[in-house]
């Protein structure tokens, strides 16, 4: 038996859309899949440092420790992750995630990037790793 709770709220403790939220899941023993992936940010649209790339402008938002959530084909939240690493190479900024603990018994799940807007793949989609672009 896994118990899994997790919780995000915004700063100054105000409730909006994705910003905040309190998951609580319970795993009878079934099956779970990682969802990973990363967003890549065009050129001109990324900055670097010693730490590694991070999104700039309209990007600014997009950063290792960044939140990732999961929803499957209800809007239910079932998995929260963040992105953990990058990887800058052709005039590009990858940004790598992982979510793992996902509920395997969902047609499509949606990715929540920060705020953005929601990416539905389909469960095979979700199988693979998911190659996801900003800024073209």
């Amino acid at each position: 038996m896994v118990i899994a709770v997790a919780s995000l709220v915004c700063a100054g403790g105000s409730i909006a859309g994705l910003s905040a939220f309190l998951l609580s899941r319970f795993d009878a023993g079934g099956t779970t899949r990682t969802i990973r992936g990363s967003v890549a940010i065009e050129y001109g649209h990324y900055g670097n440092n010693t730490a590694g790339c991070f999104g700039r402008g309209g990007y600014d938002d997009l950063h290792v420790g960044t939140r990732v959530v999961i929803t499957d084909a209800t809007q239910r939240v079932v998995g929260v992750g963040e992105i953990t690493a990058t990887d800058e190479r052709d005039w590009r900024c990858k940004l790598l995630f992982q979510v793992e603990g996902v509920p395997a018994d969902s047609d499509f799940y949606s990715v929540i990037i920060a705020n953005r807007d929601p990416l539905e793949v389909s469960a095979a989609e979700a199988s693979k790793p998911l190659d996801l672009s900003l800024g073209r």
